[in-house]
């Protein structure tokens, strides 16, 4: 089960990859599995703002902003106004739905904490496709869902368009709508009467027609966005009634135990719906007619495929559990070439898979691992390939063992199929027995040295559901996304700063003393085309496109790059725009892209003792990665 009391964020770490005598260079995608009801726990802890009265313990500023723009000062001994990040957030839950990127930013971050008043939200979004005119798209939009007593009769939920129409850049700015629903007993034909539904309730503050003016305040019910073209974040506070309080003015969740809870943030990419739905593997269904019946405010899903909330400051369960870290070999292989473990598995002797499993709670019996395979890219397709006996975690974490796994076809695995990734999915026994904290996790795969870095790309159509729009093709969108950085640059006047502060003067001195690199990450985000739809707050259609992974690379070259390139090829991918690819494919294929990674600096560089000249610069060191993303639950009611 997943409690989330820390940042689930996806961390890497580079690593060197070792040459056996047929080794395959292993990525870890890590999947936890995805349980339903108790599986899922978001804990609301108190706020805990650090410094010192009166703003100590502080909530939120609810202006749309969460990393900066608090005017607030934490410390008497500065005087308003100050500057900074809102620490009201301080000790917040924060879920990352989806990170292929790792230092650029993630696609979807939820951060919850409470009071004894209020119930404090916020939604952070990357990677959203912005208007022609550059501002956030208005077709962005937040379901938050809450079943207070777990019976399905009390239901309460929020449909919202933090991105105003029309709004401009910046931050303290209305959302277009709210549509309120509560005391509901069905979520697929609710009652949308005055006794019921709201738009835009007037207890809101910063809703459309809504004043924003208390906003200010912190600890005031209100909703605020704030606007940035591709980034847009919504903060949102919302009253704490108490289970014998009145829905239509504020939430009536129990103080002690759990609700049933449930968010769907979905994020414009190409003029779709990219969803980022917790649980993970409960997104919202869509129609090709009638669209009548497929809105936002009647797609969720059934309370079955709900995650649990607490505002309980003792729990029960507690917000503890177990996970595997991601970007920290604590999944590896052992064999005969390298007994201490790394990412290589050996192609013609047996292999160990390794996963080092951490527990912040107390022990915890009949844990298991399995471990599965894919070709390096967008797999929908793993194979299983060992799994570990079901064993006592006890608290603090240790390593389970998988049973020995011998290739049977090494030929499988040849270039340019040597890049592998390993996905490992952590069971209990019972189902719904153990808390796990993390849903996905990535670790790099491997190294290269070249001066050009060429990789086959692998996407398999298999599985999906068939494309009404296509029948006979699915239809997938590639965002690639880049980003750069110089690594230990020489910062007193271009030298390296030596003792007694004086400076190398000579170029061979600097070269020795100061090694700067330049550093590429590019990632490629896909999404499928689902020929589904969901009518936005304008009855408009707007198409789903279901999440389904990313693949990239961190590129490293010694000394400075004048410029990066990269190329993304293969048969039926057409360029939309810049960093926009659109691949089509038959039902149940297996695509084959070539990325190329290349860097040039513009003169000559030393390539393992020698000199080159243009693009043939050497010695870059390259790193894959995968991001699996789970199957989306099928069903809806």
């Amino acid at each position: 089960m997943k409690a989330l009391t820390r940042k689930s964020r996806i961390r890497r770490r580079n690593m060197r990859a070792r040459r056996w005598s047929l080794p395959w260079i292993v990525g870890v995608s890590i999947a936890l599995s995805g349980f339903v009801a108790l599986a899922d726990q978001l804990c609301f802890n108190h706020v805990t703002a650090p410094g010192s009265p009166p703003n100590w313990g502080a909530p939120p500023l609810i202006d749309g902003s969460v990393a900066s723009g608090d005017t607030r000062c934490f410390n008497s001994s500065s005087t308003p106004p100050c500057t900074g990040p809102d620490l009201g957030w301080t000790n917040s839950f924060s879920y990352i739905f989806n990170n292929p990127d790792g230092p650029i930013n993630p696609d979807v971050t939820v951060e919850g904490i409470r009071d004894n008043t209020h119930l404090y939200l916020s939604v952070q979004v990357n990677n959203s496709t912005p208007t022609s005119g550059g501002t956030s798209d208005p077709n962005n939009a937040v379901v938050v869902a809450f079943d207070p007593d777990n019976t399905g009769t009390k239901m309460q939920w929020f449909v919202i368009s933090p991105v105003p129409i029309g709004g401009s850049l910046g931050n303290k700015q209305n959302a277009q709508a709210v549509d309120y629903y509560w005391n509901q007993n069905s979520l697929t034909s609710p009652n949308t009467g005055a006794s019921n539904h709201a738009l835009n309730p007037s207890w809101l503050n910063g809703a459309a027609g809504v004043s924003n003016a208390p906003c200010s305040t912190p600890g005031t019910t209100c909703i605020q966005s704030d606007i940035e073209g591709a980034q847009w974040t919504m903060e949102l506070a919302l009253p704490l009634l108490g289970s014998q309080g009145d829905p239509s003015k504020g939430l009536i969740i129990p103080p002690t135990g759990h609700f049933g809870m449930y968010v769907d943030v979905l994020r414009v990419v190409n003029g779709m719906w990219s969803q980022a739905p917790w649980p993970s593997n409960a997104s919202m269904g869509g129609c090709t007619t009638p669209l009548v019946s497929c809105q936002l405010y009647n797609s969720i899903p059934v309370t079955s495929n709900w995650g649990t909330g607490t505002i309980d400051p003792n729990p029960s369960p507690s917000c503890t559990g177990i996970s595997i870290g991601s970007q920290n070999l604590d999944v590896y292989v052992t064999n005969s070439a390298n007994p201490s473990g790394s990412n290589a598995i050996d192609g013609s002797n047996p292999n160990t898979f390794h996963a080092k499993v951490h527990n912040t709670g107390a022990t915890v019996s009949n844990v298991g691992v399995t471990f599965f395979i894919a070709n390096f890219g967008l797999p929908s397709e793993w194979q299983q390939v060992a799994a570990t006996g079901l064993s006592t975690i006890p608290s603090g974490g240790t390593t389970l063992d998988s049973n020995p796994w011998t290739p049977p076809n090494p030929s499988n695995y040849a270039p340019p199929n040597q890049h592998q990734c390993i996905l490992a999915t952590l069971s209990a026994n019972p189902p719904n027995s153990t808390y796990f904290v993390n849903n996905s996790a990535v670790q790099n795969m491997n190294f290269f040295d070249a001066s050009t870095v060429e990789r086959p790309v692998q996407v398999s159509s298999k599985g999906y559901q068939a494309n009404p729009k296509h029948n006979t093709e699915q239809e997938f969108d590639i965002v690639v996304k880049t980003a750069f950085s110089t690594i230990n640059p020489c910062t007193v006047g271009g030298y390296a700063p030596v003792a007694g502060d004086q400076r190398r003067s000579t170029e061979s001195q600097r070269q020795t003393n100061c090694n700067p690199a330049s550093q590429m990450i590019q990632t490629a985000e896909a999404c499928r085309h689902t020929g589904m739809y969901l009518l936005n707050s304008s009855k408009q259609p707007v198409e789903l496109c279901q999440a389904v992974g990313s693949f990239g690379f961190v590129a490293k070259h010694p000394g400075t790059v004048r410029k990066w390139t990269y190329q993304l090829t293969g048969q039926g991918l057409t360029r939309v725009s810049d960093g926009v690819y659109r691949l089509r494919m038959p039902n149940n294929s297996v695509a084959n892209l070539n990325n190329v990674v290349e860097a040039e600096t513009g003169g000559c560089a030393h390539l393992f003792g020698t000199i080159v000249p243009g693009v043939l610069v050497g010695g870059i060191v390259v790193v894959g990665f995968v991001v699996y993303r789970p199957r989306r639950r099928a069903g809806r009611t």
